[in-house]
């Protein structure tokens, strides 16, 4: 049986009525502006500009922010949406496993903020994988904060 999932959102939207104990049991890729700060159990990431984040549930984290200023987009997905395709079982679960933060150059952003709309509007799981594989190749063009 398939239980791949994978949801994209507005962060502006999705704010209106988060679900964050839903959220935590999922992978998340994010990006967002403007400022705000990660918290793990190790270390806080503060986030001044434009970024891509990576989450994954198995490694704790609080996110604080000031989120009626807060904007961007996420998708959440769960491991089968990984383990389903082999396009993405490479990179993704090395690039989620860290709980990354890029900052992207202006160009980069404003191809991955193109992407998430894209993905926004696409109802196929194959292409919304094809999107994500993407949005980490873009990830990989920088430098982890």
């Amino acid at each position: 049986m398939n239980t791949s999932k994978i949801e994209v959102f507005n962060l502006i939207e999705y704010l209106k009525n988060p679900d964050p104990c839903y959220d935590k049991n999922y992978f998340k890729v994010c990006i967002l502006e403007p400022e705000s700060k990660l918290h793990y159990t190790d270390k806080s990431i503060h986030i001044a500009q434009t970024s891509l984040i990576f989450l994954n549930p198995k490694m704790p984290y609080e996110w604080e922010a000031n989120f009626e200023k807060q904007y961007g987009y996420f998708c959440r997905f769960n491991l089968d949406f990984i383990d389903d395709n082999e396009l993405l079982q490479e990179t993704t679960l090395t690039e989620l496993l860290r709980n990354s933060v890029y900052i992207p150059t202006k160009t980069q952003a404003e191809l991955i903020y193109s992407l998430f709309r894209g993905m926004m509007e696409e109802k196929n799981i194959e292409i919304l994988k094809l999107y994500l594989k993407l949005i980490i190749h873009e990830s990989k063009k920088t430098e982890p904060s």
